[in-house]
């Protein structure tokens, strides 16, 4: 009982960790959207493209979670994640009539905001265990 007390309080820094990376991304894309609406560009397709990325964060986070370290169970799930990413950014540009251009630029940001926090957080977790 007592050698799980460290797994669960990982995972509960894990969830911490991915909410927040979440929460960057999101803030970091409504801000674009805010600012690319004030000079009258297409902001819906900004906004639209970078909640796509975030939606596809949260999902790799779960299948991880789910998969329990299958690596069958995770490269199904990367699939299904693929094709979906790929049919809701089409679904966009063909249906919406979104702007491929500035999708692309939201799915840029979301993705860059993505690796930049995580960087942060390498970073937090190395000056904790006294590295950097």
């Amino acid at each position: 009982m007592l050698k799980e007390v460290p797994k669960l309080e990982k995972n509960v820094n894990q969830a911490l960790d991915i909410r927040s990376l979440l929460l960057w991304q999101v803030a970091v894309i409504s801000v674009l959207s805010i600012l690319f609406a004030l000079f009258v560009l297409p902001w819906i397709s900004v906004l639209f493209g970078g909640l796509v990325v975030v939606a596809s964060t949260w999902h790799v986070y779960r299948s991880v979670s789910a998969s329990g370290g299958d690596r069958m169970v995770l490269l199904k799930s990367a699939g299904v994640r693929f094709v979906l990413f790929l049919l809701i950014v089409a679904a966009g540009v063909f249906f919406l009539e979104l702007q491929p251009l500035y999708l692309i630029a939201g799915m840029a940001v979301a993705y860059a905001t993505m690796y930049i926090r995580s960087l942060i957080m390498i970073f937090e977790k190395m000056k904790g265990d006294s590295l950097g």
